[in-house]
């Protein structure tokens, strides 16, 4: 499933679904099903060798500012349906990037390209 508004681009695999939207803000998640999840890390960080895992992640939580010139986002990896169930969140700057998720046999691997 593709998403693509507001200068956001997700490639995903698994369905991605509108939680929330007002005038402010969209939450998008995207249900992975307690998977393994591998965030792939960009060559440009040098101290991470290839990617950092999280274990048994539920969904993905990506909250989007609607503001015309905010092209941050807040990524939440969740352990259940709630936002208090977040083992990380952080911001990314999402203006020319796309958001890939994707299924793989043993687990669930999302790069940031």
């Amino acid at each position: 499933m593709n998403y693509n508004e507001n200068n956001l681009n997700i490639d995903s695999d698994f369905p991605i679904r509108i939680t929330k939207q007002n005038s402010e803000e969209i939450d998008l998640i995207i249900l992975i099903g307690n998977r393994c999840l591998n965030l792939e890390q960009d060559k440009n960080i040098s101290f991470i060798k290839s990617r950092i895992q999280f274990p048994q992640i539920k969904s993905i939580l990506i909250r989007i500012c609607t503001a015309k010139d905010n092209n941050v986002a807040t990524l939440h990896f969740l352990q259940d349906s709630s936002l208090h169930s977040s083992i990380v969140n952080f911001e990314i700057d999402y203006l020319d990037k796309i958001i890939i998720v994707k299924e793989k046999e043993k687990f669930v691997q999302m790069k940031i390209k």
